[in-house]
This record gives C-alpha cells, sequence and structure tokens, in this order.
C-alpha cells in the first residue's frame, strides 16, 4: 500500500547527487524514513519516450532519454541499477512501467532478461534484485501529448491491446513467473469526460481485443478532487470536497469492476493505484494549484490510504511521487540554502508505516457525519463519517500483541473525543502518535507544514484520546488478552 513512484529525470528527482551514480545520503535516510514498499520506475509519462539500455552500466557508458514534457536530453543518471539499489537499499518492491508508446515488445523483453536473468549489481559487486512487478504502459488512454489539439488518444485501443499482446508474450518467453499489468480507465468521473471522444469504449475495446492473460489492471482514478473550469468553492468547502473525494474512488472501483465482470479473462484481478495524489489543478496561476503540498493533500493521501488498505482487492497503491518533481514529491529536494526536507505525504507514510502491521481488523466506528460538495471529479457526497479508521493487530502471544488504531478527524474546526472500546480484551498501555497542522489550507510548501507527537495515555478510565481539528491519529495499545 505505501507505494510510491521514482523518474528518472533530474538525477532522479534529487535522489542522486547531481550528475553522479551514487545517492545523497540524506535523501536516502528521509527516504527509509518514509518506509515506501513498492517504486515504480521510470515515471509516469517519462515512461513512454525511455530507452532503458541508455541508463546501464559506468556512467562513461550512459546514454542521454528525453525528459517527456520538454523534449529536453538528459544522461540517464538513475537508471535500472540505481532503481534497484535504492529497492534493496529500503526494502521497497521494483515495479517498471515499460515503453508501449516509442518502445518494442523486443526492447521490453530485453530489460526483463537484464533484470532477471543476466542480472545486475551494485559497484561493489553485489547482486541486485530481480524484478517481479512490469507494467506495460503508463496512460495510453489519455489525449496525445505530441499533439494536445488533435483529440486522439496516445494509442488507439487497438493498437493497445495489440501491444499489450506482443509485449505479454515476448517478456514472458524470457520470464514465465513476472507479473504484468495493464492501464484502464473509465471515461467519466463525476459525470465529466475524462478520456476524449475518438477514444471512445477505450476499456472495452481493450479488453475485447485482449489475448494474452495478466495479472492486474493499474487504474489512475485517486487524482482528486480536481478543479474543472467553473470551480470556485469558499476554502473550507475546497476541503470538505477534498474529505469526501474516497467517495469517488470507491464509485470508480465498482463501475471498474462491473466492466471487468464482463471479461472472464480479467474478472477477478486485483487493481494497483499505479499513481495518484491529491490534486486540484494543473495550471500554475490557478489558485488550487499548490494546494497538493499543503496539510489538506496529506490528509487526502491518508484517507486515500486507509480505503486502499481496507480492500481485498487492491494489490498496490504508489503515489506520486517520491521526491522533488515540483510540489508533487512527498521529500522536497535539497537546495543551495536548504537541506531536503518531509512535506506533509511524508509524515503521513511514515506514520502509515507503523500503522500497516500484521491482520487488518474490522472496527466497528459511531461518528458525526458531514456533507462533501461536487468538487470537479469529486462527486457530492452526504453523511460521510467526520471520523475514519483502520485497525490492524500483530503477536502471536496474549503478552505481545500490539493493536493499532489508525484515525482521521476531517472535521475542518472542531477536536473530537476518540473513545476505544476493547470488548473483551484490556489494555497493558496506550500511546499517541499524532500528525496535526497549524493550517491545513497552508501552501507556501515549507518545513514544519505538518508535524508529529508522541505522548502516552493514562488508560485508568479506559483508551481516549483527542482528536484534534484536521489531524491523523495512531493508537498503540498493548493487548493483555487475544481477543479484541
Amino acid at each position: 500500500m505505501l507505494g510510491t513512484n521514482v523518474e528518472w529525470v533530474d538525477s532522479g528527482d534529487n535522489l542522486l547527487r547531481w550528475n553522479t551514480l551514487t545517492f545523497d545520503p540524506n535523501m536516502v535516510s528521509l527516504v527509509q524514513s518514509m518506509g515506501p514498499t513498492v517504486l515504480r520506475y521510470p515515471g509516469g509519462n517519462q515512461a513512454d519516450v525511455y530507452d532503458w539500455s541508455r541508463g546501464i552500466g559506468p556512467l562513461s557508458a550512459r546514454g542521454t532519454n528525453l525528459e517527456a514534457p520538454s523534449k529536453q536530453s538528459q544522461i540517464t543518471y538513475m537508471g535500472t541499477g540505481e532503481l534497484l539499489e535504492l529497492s534493496q537499499t529500503t526494502g521497497a518492491i521494483p515495479l517498471i512501467t515499460v515503453n508501449a508508446v516509442t518502445g518494442t515488445a523486443a526492447e521490453a523483453a530485453a530489460w526483463v532478461q537484464q533484470t532477471n536473468v543476466t542480472g545486475l549489481q551494485n559497484a561493489a559487486g553485489r547482486a541486485l534484485p530481480k524484478v517481479v512487478y512490469w507494467e506495460i504502459g503508463n496512460e495510453p488512454y489519455y489525449t496525445d501529448p505530441s499533439n494536445p489539439q488533435s483529440g486522439t488518444c496516445q494509442l488507439n485501443p487497438l493498437v493497445y491491446a495489440t501491444r499489450i499482446n506482443a509485449y505479454a508474450a515476448a517478456m514472458r518467453a524470457v520470464d514465465p513467473t513476472i507479473k504484468i499489468g495493464i492501464a484502464l480507465s473509465s471515461e467519466r468521473y463525476n459525470g465529466i469526460q475524462v478520456v476524449p471522444t475518438p477514444c471512445a469504449n477505450y476499456a472495452v475495446n481493450v479488453l475485447s481485443n485482449l489475448t494474452q492473460s495478466v495479472d492486474f489492471v493499474s487504474l489512475h482514478d485517486a487524482y482528486l478532487p480536481y478543479a474543472i473550469s467553473g470551480d470556485d468553492l469558499p476554502a473550507n468547502e475546497e476541503y470538505y470536497a477534498t474529505m469526501g473525494a474516497t467517495q469517488s474512488i470507491q464509485t470508480d472501483f465498482a463501475a471498474m469492476r462491473s466492466l471487468m465482470q464482463r471479461f472472464p479473462a480479467v474478472q477477478g484481478l486485483p487493481f494497483a493505484i499505479t499513481e495518484y495524489n491529491a490534486l486540484f489543478s494543473f495550471k500554475s496561476g490557478s489558485p488550487y494549484y499548490h494546494s497538493m503540498a499543503s496539510p489538506m493533500g496529506g490528509l487526502f493521501i491518508a484517507d486515500a490510504l486507509r480505503f486502499f488498505a481496507s480492500r481485498d482487492d487492491v494489490l498496490m497503491a504508489n503515489a506520486w511521487s517520491l521526491s522533488a518533481n515540483d510540489h508533487w514529491g512527498a521529500i522536497h529536494g535539497p537546495t543551495t540554502s536548504q537541506n531536503p526536507y518531509g512535506r506533509p505525504d511524508y509524515f503521513v507514510f511514515s506514520l502509515f508505516s507503523e500503522a500497516l502491521q500484521g491482520v487488518r481488523l474490522t472496527a466497528n466506528v459511531r461518528s458525526p457525519t458531514f456533507n462533501s460538495p461536487s468538487f470537479g471529479f469529486s462527486a457530492a457526497a452526504i453523511q460521510l463519517p467526520i471520523v475514519t479508521s483502520l485497525v490492524t493487530m500483530n503477536g502471536a502471544a496474549p503478552s505481545q500483541q500490539t493493536l493499532r488504531i489508525l484515525l482521521i478527524n476531517k472535521d475542518y474546526s472542531n477536536s473530537h473525543l476518540a473513545s476505544v472500546n476493547l470488548s473483551n480484551a484490556s489494555a497493558i498501555s496506550a500511546h499517541l502518535s499524532l500528525l496535526t497542522a497549524p493550517d491545513v489550507l497552508q501552501t507556501n510548501d515549507l518545513p514544519g507544514a505538518m508535524s508529529r507527537s508522541e505522548s502516552d495515555l493514562n488508560i485508568a478510565s479506559g483508551v481516549q484520546a483527542t482528536l484534534p481539528a484536521h489531524s491523523v491519529a495512531l493508537l498503540t495499545i498493548q493487548l493483555a488478552t487475544e481477543s479484541p
């Protein structure tokens, strides 16, 4: 669930020391404490023009690749070996998106050969991990960025299906144990068209022409709430639209699951949310543009993670993105005057890395409710719980059992008292880890936008904790019996 995205450009979005093949230790330290579990590479639309063979071997042997939006060439410092070394260092699983737009099936198969058969080593000669998970294409259904006025898709659905079949066959011929995913999308979110008309019925046409088996379906349906032209809400309403956006993800999951039921080859496949974030606008002049890096954006990440982790049909979820990358990265890269630091997403990931342990339990939550207004791709919803939760437990023996209750208080202005009923169990001790923000709407992108505090709870009268407005809390409770 705690996956993220790593781009090859700009020295891996500042992960490497500039113009070298060595990692910045300050960046790696932050990545390790953030706790990502999957690293997707080479990064979104960068994958559509990426030649992996130019990022292999010593620096003297490296070639250049095109940075997708600018079409400017850069030396490929953050290559496949660097991805796998970072995976090994952090314990994260690598996921590679092969180039289905300007690449070929033979190139993709050669990439599998290099990582999983020939193998790669780090500078010290240590073998680097193989790659199990592979994704064919990034967002083939969106408008062709090389001709945005055309209204055509990057890959016609019949072309994409043909390439899936060719790529999957060639890649599995090299390593039959790999897991392969394909990129699909609904055509409307909240009644708004997101796939161009010339590519109508995109997912249906792809699935109708699929002859090779695949292992998961990649969705990018959690970039929310995403303001569109004419959207103009007061700040607190924008906030509640963001806090209700996971309801729209659930709606799209149901729609995609219903569509997949029509095609036996993909009926039971899990979803991989290979990109998501709190997205408000792509327009730099929009008042919503920088809200992604706000604590409000961090709370959306928290509730999306809670939602993904509560389901059995989500294979992985990869936030966009790990570092630097304008205001997108969870870790702000170093500058000439400042060391790297964690944005709100970073603090949320670190807390979730502690919460997502053991097994998931079912919790009954009684909470006040709120109404979420329609905003862009996020639909209006009523009577949503103001406090959402995720509960996990690990430990075999009674004296070792730990209950973890993650609580998100979405209330814009008010604190709430959380009272935990353990039924036929009792608590030995309880600890509160709390993420708070002085200003949940702050968009200045500076250190301190969100902070974490720790406290031990007095449990003489039961386990209770105050949840400040717009906060994320983790209650860690040591149990005395086996049956919470």
